[in-house]
This record gives C-alpha cells, sequence and structure tokens, in this order.
C-alpha cells in the first residue's frame, strides 16, 4: 500500500492496532473520569461509614497504580509490570 506521507491518516493506515489501542486508552481514561465526576458530587454532605471509605481508598491506591504504570509506558515505551502492579490489578 503506497500512502502519501503527508496524509494525517498515513500513521493509522500503516499500524490499525496502535490506533485501537490508543483509543482504547483514551476511552477507559474519559470513562473513569467520567464515572467519578458522576459520582462524587453525590456524596456531598454524606459521610460514608468507616468500612466503606476503606473499600474506595483500596480502589484508589489501585487506580494510582495502575495509572503511574500507563504513565511510564507512555513516556518510556516501555511496560513494566512488576509484582506491586500485578497485586494492584482487580481479580477478574
Amino acid at each position: 500500500m503506497d500512502l502519501d506521507r503527508k496524509n494525517p491518516i498515513t500513521p493509522v493506515a500503516q499500524h490499525p492496532d496502535h490506533a485501537i489501542q490508543f483509543l482504547d486508552l483514551i476511552t477507559a481514561c474519559h470513562n473513569f473520569t467520567v464515572d467519578v465526576e458522576r459520582v462524587v458530587p453525590r456524596l456531598r454532605d454524606r459521610r460514608l461509614p468507616e468500612d466503606r471509605r476503606a473499600v474506595i481508598h483500596s480502589c484508589i491506591v489501585r487506580t494510582r497504580a495502575v495509572l503511574d504504570v500507563l504513565e511510564t509506558a507512555m513516556d518510556s515505551s516501555e511496560i513494566d509490570v512488576d509484582e506491586k502492579l500485578i497485586a494492584a490489578l482487580p481479580r477478574r
């Protein structure tokens, strides 16, 4: 396939799997942000019980670990899945 190098679609056409992965990451980040922005205001003027706050704090720790790995991967082009991250990821 002979593509014009000046065409902005050329990189996508040459590496469609990269484009799909990029869109998956953008979608995941967007969905997380939108969901949190939707839910947090509903908690206004409420104090969650200690056990529920502990669960949320645990989720925040896991989320930070995943975001740290994502940020490192974007900056270095290397994904190093270490034991800390594996422990932080939710089980399926």
